[in-house]
């Protein structure tokens, strides 16, 4: 990502409460806002490439944030786990992880 020193301001805004994307976004420089989207976390279709489920998940969080937001640059990100050609999902406490 190339940012011009010149380019008209625009509102930033992360669409996720995770720690290292924050902290990702920081490094870079970036003054932003921090709005995690609501939606029920996203389930693999059957047979789904890992990457394009990553894809549509932050997709649908930064569309969520958008539809409520409104205005600005919005940063949807997923991370995906994969075992053995299996996507896994997000883990519901910390025994199941």
């Amino acid at each position: 990502m190339v940012l011009a020193k010149n380019q008209p301001k625009c509102e930033w805004i992360l669409a996720s409460a995770s720690p290292r994307r924050e902290e990702i976004l920081k490094r870079i420089g970036l003054t932003f806002q921090i709005i995690p989207s609501n939606i029920e976390e996203p389930r693999p279709e059957a047979q789904e490439n890992p990457a394009r489920f990553a894809l549509r998940a932050a997709r649908m969080k930064a569309m969520q944030v958008a539809r409520v937001h409104g205005s600005g640059l919005i940063v949807g990100a997923d991370t995906v786990v994969v075992l053995q050609g299996r996507i896994l999902g997000k883990p519901s406490s910390p025994n199941e992880a």
